[in-house]
């Protein structure tokens, strides 16, 4: 029994790290996508300092492809996130099916063990009962 609450508990954190892992690919995802949203505005900034000043036009279309660029490197990795993070929603869901199988092993290992321990009490009992019904037919 010793070595499956072991198992149990390892089972218990490993999940907890996939959800840790799981959480920091999420802030990681929210941090990349609030990046895209901040160079998108920069852009449209820009853009219109442009349209305002005609000495910065010179200069904004060099800005546009630099920023057109990171933004393709950001959508990139956004994806990757995206799809370690259904890898690790994956490996969380088997995780949580084997510490649920491990969970439920362990309960009928114990009802299992509350049933021998009421049989072998029931039998006491009833050798108690028998012994004492002989007695009073003995005497």
């Amino acid at each position: 029994m010793k070595s499956l609450d072991t198992l149990i508990r390892l089972q218990k954190w490993q999940l907890d790290e996939k959800r840790r892992q799981l959480g920091d690919l999420r802030r990681m995802h929210a941090d990349l996508g609030a990046s895209i949203a901040r160079l998108d505005e920069d852009i449209a900034n820009e853009a219109a300092l442009a349209r305002r000043d005609a000495s910065l036009g010179a200069t904004f279309g060099a800005f546009a492809q630099a920023a057109a660029e990171r933004k393709q490197k950001l959508v990139g990795s956004l994806r990757e996130v995206e799809s370690q993070m259904a890898l690790v929603e994956g490996e969380i869901a088997d995780s949580f099916a084997e510490l649920k199988k491990l969970e439920l092993t362990r309960e009928s290992r114990e009802a299992r063990v509350r049933q021998a321990r009421a049989r072998r009490a029931q039998a006491a009992l009833d050798e108690i009962g028998s012994t004492m019904v002989r007695r009073r037919q003995g005497t």
